[in-house]
């Protein structure tokens, strides 16, 4: 092997924890997908273009059995025996009303009248009046024998479909009865039968998912079974509806996702449902199954991997279950790295190599192994939503739900972490944490949890607050902030909002510099240069753009720069890093592949058309390969991160994807044939 140009740290001790996927809403008009997952946290994606992870409602102390959208308004239930709204620009709790009958199973929300029915274990049904601010209670239907784990308005808004143990029942919402009443039947062994999920077509078909792996369908207005199909080895958790009502999507603890579809016999009756195809995506349980109108199913369960699947054509994309970033913090200066887990924060040195040599292979021995520096645990396993570490590795930082707190670090010492006395009250729990140094201080921007920037000059004193920005209150923005950067040897402060707005301050007099032009999807990731002008924003369609904040106009760079990323990438970009030796390199990566872009090596679209000799020859293709757009390199499932440390070392944080099924439970088995 030759010279080596790049020496890269390839971080493969960041096991973060699987968590499972429970319940998942699809909010159609502005394309947000809300989940829940095991640790009770919702997430909140866009899938507007390629998913990505917006916003995050962090572990909560009580479950989550249900979710459901009722316009850009969210609302959840959970064995708590409450209805939670959720406030989406704090990402906070709005309120709680409290249900009667114990535990809440199921919801639903009947959008044309404003109501949502939830269900309970004591087998009360609770129909509850949307208002502007608060929910209200309408009234209460008849009590039932027994838990209700399933519910489903019809589309007249009259009739509430519910599912419970060997029963589906049909109530005439007006008058609080039940009008009919519709035995399951049990399996050959007499066990109970367990209704697990519904659904309701526009002519009152009732579609229900049970226990014994049965798709089942009903004629509501009479309340007769009209077919019932045996068409899984176990239970089916989860089904989906197509808007067009011609498809239903269903799987569960058999995670074989089975299509059913309406055909017509050939006696031109009534119409029929047949299996029309299937899809293994997962191998464990599914518990959870949304279709958008463009018909792309989103699936997720047990293994915590939110997979979108359509066909035609065949598409397939999974989405491994990572925390929010940025999960990790880079101090090149002492080659320190700072991980961030759900509960626990992670120091860690790394390894030293030899950089004197003259030839390598593929995979350099380290002359000195990585340490690790010390494990520090967030007070009563709160979760930790943000964390960061400043320049010199001095001082660290994280916050939970509750406060941020402060560290200064000095490894030398026998206590070398010790915190910092608070100096300001009214700081709170702060989203966005970025250390940031300037004439060799240290200082610190925060994003709290109101959407507010704060600006600290922090020392062995404490934390001290300079400056506080509202860009809210300023209608610079209209979303929750989602990226903060403070490049070092800069004189800007730049964020952005969820509805891709973005803002630059000057760090001289706080004063608001430029607005970037707005695009019209999210913004996934956001970098500067240090020392420079420039700074690259990265757009969940995979375009990037870059603007010089000095000139302020689009860079020749970024104007030349065409739509090829999208060809190569499969999910959205994650960060943006540059490297330090070559003013015109960037780098860039998903969850796959780290894309290196040389600007040099651009060519402009004008160049790029076809030109002509004078013989006729066309010699646009030796254009184009002599100045190449970018190299891809294909790293292992799933960069977490990546960035340039000094010199010719780069480092890599990834997850093996092999550590989370270690700890998974064991699928159903099926048997094969010839095993």
């Amino acid at each position: 092997m030759g010279k080596a140009e790049v020496f890269a740290h390839n971080v493969r001790f960041y096991n973060p924890e699987c968590r499972a996927i429970h319940c998942m809403a699809l909010e159609r008009k502005k394309k947000k997908l809300a989940l829940s997952r095991s640790d009770n946290s919702i997430e909140i994606w866009d899938v507007g273009s390629t998913p990505y992870l917006q916003k995050v409602f962090s572990s909560l102390n009580f479950s989550i059995e249900d979710i459901k959208w009722y316009g850009s308004r969210l609302f959840s239930c959970g064995l708590q025996g409450y209805i939670v709204e959720y406030n989406c620009l704090n990402e906070s709790i709005l309120y709680s009303q409290y249900v009667t009958g114990g535990p809440a199973w199921c919801i639903d929300i009947n959008e044309k009248k404003g109501l949502v029915a939830c269900g309970t274990e004591d087998g009360y049904i609770n129909i509850l009046e949307i208002l502007e601010d608060k929910l209200e209670h309408y009234k209460f239907l008849d009590k039932q024998q027994g838990r209700i784990l399933c519910l489903c308005w019809d589309k007249s808004g009259q009739h509430l479909v519910t599912g419970s143990v060997d029963v589906i029942r049909v109530w005439n919402v007006e008058t609080g009865h039940a009008i009919h009443k519709m035995m399951t039947g049990r399996n050959k062994n007499n066990q109970e039968t367990v209704v697990w999920c519904l659904s309701v077509t526009s002519d009152f078909t009732i579609i229900s998912g049970d226990s014994r792996g049965c798709l089942c369908f009903w004629d509501g207005k009479i309340g007769a079974q009209i077919e019932s199909n045996n068409s899984h080895d176990a239970d089916i958790l989860s089904l989906t509806l197509t808007d067009d009502e011609s498809a239903v999507y269903c799987a569960g603890v058999d995670p074989l996702i089975v299509i059913y579809g309406k055909v017509s016999d050939y006696s031109g009756g009534r119409r029929k449902w047949a299996k029309g195809g299937q899809r293994k995506i997962h191998e464990h349980d599914v518990r959870a199954l949304a279709i958008s109108s463009d018909k792309k199913l989103y699936s997720g369960g047990i293994d915590g991997y939110l997979a979108l699947s359509s066909y035609p054509p065949k598409v397939l994309i999974k989405f491994p279950p990572l925390l929010k970033g940025p999960c990790s913090t880079f101090v090149s200066s002492k080659k320190y790295v700072l991980l961030r887990h759900l509960t626990h924060l992670e120091l860690w040195k790394l390894g030293q190599v030899s950089l004197d040599q003259d030839t390598y292979d593929s995979f350099i021995p380290l002359d000195e192994n990585e340490i690790k520096l010390l494990q520090l645990n967030a007070k009563k396993n709160d979760v930790i939503i943000s964390a960061s570490l400043s320049e010199d590795g001095r001082f660290l930082a994280y916050s939970t739900d509750k406060s941020i707190s402060f560290f200064e670090y000095s490894p030398e010492e026998t206590m070398p972490l010790i915190k910092l006395p608070s100096t300001s009250d009214n700081l709170g729990p702060c989203r966005l944490i970025q250390f940031y140094q300037l004439k060799e201080k240290n200082f610190c921007a925060v994003v709290t949890k109101n959407n507010e920037i704060n600006i600290l000059e922090v020392n062995e004193t404490g934390p001290d607050v300079l400056q506080t920005i509202e860009p809210l209150e300023n209608k610079i923005f209209t979303d929750t902030i989602s990226h903060l950067t403070v490049p070092s040897d800069t004189c800007y402060l730049i964020a952005a909002d969820c509805s891709s707005n973005i803002a630059v301050w000057s760090i001289s007099d706080w004063s608001l510099h430029c607005t970037l032009p707005k695009h019209n999807v999210p913004i996934t990731a956001i970098s500067m240069r240090k020392g420079s002008h420039q700074v690259v924003v990265a757009y969940s369609d995979l375009k990037i753009i870059e603007y010089d904040l000095k000139e302020r106009q689009y860079t020749q760079f970024s104007k030349n720069l065409d739509d090829t990323l999208s060809s190569h990438l499969h999910t959205t970009i994650s960060s943006i890093t540059f490297d330090t030796r070559k003013n015109s390199s960037l780098i860039v990566h998903d969850d796959s592949y780290i894309c290196v872009f040389d600007k040099n090596n651009v060519v402009s679209k004008s160049e790029a058309k076809q030109a002509k000799l004078h013989d006729g020859e066309d010699t646009s293709s030796s254009i184009v390969n002599k100045k190449q757009l970018f190299n891809v390199i294909k790293k292992s499932k799933h960069i977490v991160s990546v960035s340039w440390l000094e010199g010719e070392e780069m480092v890599i944080v990834s997850v093996n994807p092999l550590k989370w099924a270690e700890n998974l439970p064991p699928p159903l088995h099926k048997k094969l044939f010839g095993t």
